[in-house]
């Protein structure tokens, strides 16, 4: 199951992101056009996705730092060109994913701006971030999400009115916490427990997401259940359509 980003609205009904789209099924890949369609087909509320800027001012959706051993921000985009998501699909550039997105129907798009190499670049690409989202009519579909305080600050003052979550990502103290914790729940609950407790500081760093998780509990079972259900729907399906 594709790690989800759960959130809480004002009052206390779970609402399902798909990180980094709804990509552990078949035909599907981290950061793809196509997760960002089966998140909405599986009725998520949103897919989340990251944006880094490359070398020559090109935003692209991918969620690590680097590819292949290359860096993304030292990296020209016609190079980014060479290498493929695992589903084999291109890396898609944010505004091909935007465009994507204004196509779906009740899916929010959850964008993520990756904290860049200086202020200057975190600067530039949260401009670039809310200027394609504004020329495409998407400013109501977006939410905003950052690990940097930089364009957190940057996004409140260009764009006032969307909703914009800051995750403590620059916040030394937490995220070595986090992985001090994942360490020792490695020893104390095994290669299962540990993976779980890193994955909370990949999600979202600080006392917020375990809080979160511990409210959300008693309601995500059913959220996760229709997950599994979609799951063997479509394996029962591939099957049919193979006999």
């Amino acid at each position: 199951m594709a790690a989800l980003l759960v959130g809480l609205t004002a009052v206390a009904q779970p609402k399902i992101v798909a990180h980094r789209g709804y990509w552990r099924t078949d035909g599907s890949a981290q950061n793809s056009i196509t997760s960002l369609q089966k998140a909405a087909a599986v009725g998520c509320y949103g897919s989340e996705f990251d944006v880094w800027l490359t070398a020559d001012g090109v935003p692209v959706v991918f969620h690590d730092a680097t590819i292949d051993g290359i860096r993304i921000e030292d990296t020209t985009f016609a190079t980014l060109m060479n290498h493929r998501l695992q589903n084999g699909e291109f890396i898609p550039t944010l505004q091909q994913y935007l465009t994507e997105g204004s196509k779906i129907e009740g899916c929010q798009l959850i964008l993520e701006i990756k904290p860049h190499r200086n202020e200057v670049r975190d600067k530039r690409i949260a401009d670039m971030c809310v200027e394609l989202v504004r020329t495409l009519g998407l400013e109501k579909k977006t939410e905003y999400i950052s690990f940097s305080k930089v364009v957190c600050q940057r996004l409140h003052e260009i764009t006032p009115d969307s909703k914009v979550a800051y995750l403590f990502g620059d916040s030394w103290v937490s995220q070595t916490a986090y992985k001090v914790l994942a360490l020792v729940m490695l020893f104390v609950g095994g290669l299962a427990t540990y993976t779980f407790v890193w994955d909370l500081g990949d999600v979202g760093v600080g006392l917020m997401t375990v809080f979160n998780i511990i409210v959300i509990i008693p309601m995500s079972g059913q959220a996760l259940d229709c997950l599994r259900e979609y799951e063997r729907m479509m394996a029962e399906r591939k099957k049919d359509s193979i006999s």
